[in-house]
């Protein structure tokens, strides 16, 4: 509640982390399927989140060196089924919102922290190399996941290029961005082009939780015309995956 006073200092954001992966606990966020959060995630990709002074203060993460990593999070609350999905879905959300990205070591390949019994541990402080090293061969090994360091590039890709994405100001975080929430596992964010030196006309985030499609009706919600499709299921990057009617 002081973060007001404390100028550039940055804090970690546990309320994102709660809401997109699920707290410490056994509970959903929205990257793993929880249809409550839709209404929260229009302050989180505007990094309005009701004590930081400017987006450079709050540094959104999923998982970090502290409490489960993302994998183990996941397989605990959610099981393997469609991990992949959830997995791309939270640092999606992570990449794409205004603020610091934070991304947890191993993340990209699905690290899990496990002993040899199968045990996962909520925090490494202590554990053995066993539990807390990186596997490389699980870049190969997982990689029927769809989840991959190539994947988290392209968010990261995207990012960069899109300064948008990195607005310093709070009020043009907020004013320049216009949320919509299409259904209770769909919601929508709208950045206006010609700010903070963004290089396209304007930028649209969809993000859907639910394991069924959603059609999203555009027109009359973004500006008339064609826009270039960049990222989408386990596709990410600034190249055109194909092109959409706003109409």
């Amino acid at each position: 509640e002081n973060a007001w006073q404390t100028g550039s200092l940055a804090f970690y954001n546990d309320t994102f982390r709660n809401d997109i992966a699920g707290d410490n606990g056994n509970s959903w966020g929205f990257a793993t399927g929880d249809s409550g959060k839709a209404d929260k995630m229009g302050d989180y990709l505007r990094a309005s989140n009701g004590w930081s002074s400017s987006p450079s203060q709050t540094i959104n993460y999923v998982s970090c060196h502290d409490n489960y990593c993302l994998t183990d999070k996941i397989i605990l609350t959610r099981g393997e089924w469609n991990m992949g999905a959830m997995n791309r879905l939270a640092a999606a959300t992570t990449l794409l919102s205004q603020g610091i990205s934070f991304i947890y070591s191993g993340d990209e390949m699905l690290r899990e922290k496990k002993d040899g019994y199968g045990n996962r541990y909520h925090n490494g402080y202590g554990a053995s190399d066993e539990v807390t090293k990186i596997y490389w061969s699980d870049l190969v090994n997982k990689s029927n996941a769809q989840v991959t360091d190539d994947y988290y590039a392209g968010l990261i890709e995207f990012r960069k290029n899109h300064a948008a994405l990195r607005t310093p100001n709070g009020g043009d975080a907020w004013n320049k961005t216009h949320y919509t929430k299409i259904n209770n596992n769909c919601i929508m964010l709208y950045i206006e082009g010609g700010f903070n030196y963004e290089c396209s006309s304007g930028i649209v985030i969809l993000l859907n939780n639910s394991e069924q499609t959603t059609w999203v009706d555009l027109k009359g919600k973004i500006p008339a015309g064609t826009w270039n499709a960049c990222i989408h299921g386990d596709k990410a990057g600034i190249e055109s995956l194909w092109t959409v009617d706003a109409n």
